[in-house]
């Protein structure tokens, strides 16, 4: 009977002890995933709109981030990064590699993020190609990027940018009428 109320309370420190070691790595995992989105959102805010700062070291940067957070595998950040390295690469000039980023960063974020996320992609995606002059692909992304914002974006605020874009890309091709439409909608 005594050996039975030992080995009962030894097993109850080890299930204690597992329980909290178990814990303190949950709340670790958890500072690395805040602390990796922190920084995706610092460089996605640091070259957004208005902001062409973009260079070497800071490409690098963004890709020993992309690096970190494939490893810790936290992959509905993967797509925001990748979507990132394809910003500054389109600042630096390195339009192939940006696609390609851009391209991969959709690829990913369809699989881990919300449609509104995957909507905003298409959006970016659409507006690299505006800006190559590739007209028809970029109509096609923006396409797509209404349909989800149609389906899923609830307050609708949105909606009227990606017409704006569509009466972009319409403009480009010379279809004039039909980019008229997309504008008064906007």
């Amino acid at each position: 009977m005594r050996y039975f109320y030992h080995y009962n309370q030894d097993m109850r420190l080890r299930l204690l002890i597992f329980s909290f070691s178990f814990l303190l790595c949950y709340v670790n995992a958890q500072g690395d995933y805040n602390f990796l989105k922190d920084r995706v959102e610092h460089l996605k805010s640091s070259i957004g709109k208005g902001n062409n700062v973009a260079n070497e070291m800071i490409l690098n940067q963004a890709r020993t981030l992309k690096d970190s957070i494939y490893q810790s595998g936290y992959f509905d950040l993967y797509g925001d990064i990748l979507m990132n390295i394809g910003r500054l690469s389109q600042q630096l000039g390195r339009m192939g590699n940006a696609e390609l980023y851009y391209k991969e960063g959709l690829g990913k974020g369809q699989k881990y993020n919300d449609s509104l996320w995957v909507a905003a992609a298409w959006d970016r995606l659409g507006d690299f190609y505006a800006l190559e002059e590739r007209s028809f692909l970029s109509l096609e992304c923006h396409l797509k990027a209404l349909q989800l914002r149609e389906t899923y974006d609830t307050t609708r605020v949105t909606i009227s940018d990606t017409y704006h874009n569509i009466a972009r890309s319409y403009i480009q091709t010379g279809a004039l009428s039909t980019a008229e439409k997309y504008l008064e909608m906007s």
